[in-house]
C-alpha cells in the first residue's frame, strides 16, 4: 500500500494519478496486435506510459530525474554509489539496473520499428557510441 512505501523510505515520495494509462490510442483500436501476445491491457498501458508519455505528464516539470521499479525488478548487486549522483556527475540522461535478454516473442521486429522512427525523426542510427556499438553488432 502508499502507506507501507512512505514508511518504509526515509526520502519523500510522490504518488501521482495516472487515469487515463490503460486507454488504448484510437490508431490502435481494432487492430490484431492487441489480441496477440498475451500481455494485458494493464501492462502495455505501462509499456506505452514509460515509452514515452511519463515524461509529458505536468509533475515531471518538477524532477530532473525519475526512477519507475516494477514489482518483478531486482539488483544484482548491493547498491554502492548513489545512482544519481553518478548520472549527474556523468552527464547520464538514463540508467538501468542491470542487462538481461527478453524473450524473442517480446522483442520481434523490434530493432526494425526503431530503425523506421530514427529514419522519421532524421536520426542517424551511428550518432553516438553507444549505437555504434548497437548497430555494429546488428547487420544493417
Amino acid at each position: 500500500s502508499r502507506q507501507r512505501i512512505l514508511e518504509a523510505s526515509p526520502n519523500r515520495i510522490w504518488f501521482a494519478l495516472v487515469d487515463d494509462y490503460t486507454a488504448v490510442p484510437e490508431y490502435l483500436k481494432g487492430r490484431l496486435e492487441l489480441d496477440l501476445g498475451g500481455y494485458n491491457i494493464g501492462y502495455r498501458g505501462m509499456c506505452r506510459f514509460r515509452s514515452g508519455l511519463m515524461f509529458t505528464q505536468p509533475v515531471m516539470k518538477h524532477f530532473d530525474y525519475a526512477w519507475t521499479l516494477d514489482t518483478d525488478g531486482y539488483f544484482p548487486a548491493e547498491i554502492t554509489i548513489d545512482p544519481f549522483e553518478r548520472m549527474h556527475a556523468g552527464g547520464f540522461v538514463y540508467a538501468y539496473s542491470h542487462i538481461s535478454r527478453d524473450q524473442a516473442s517480446a522483442v520481434q521486429h523490434f530493432w526494425e520499428f526503431c530503425r523506421l522512427y530514427l529514419e522519421s525523426k532524421g536520426i542517424d542510427p551511428k550518432s553516438t557510441k553507444m549505437m555504434r556499438r548497437l548497430t555494429d553488432a546488428l547487420v544493417l
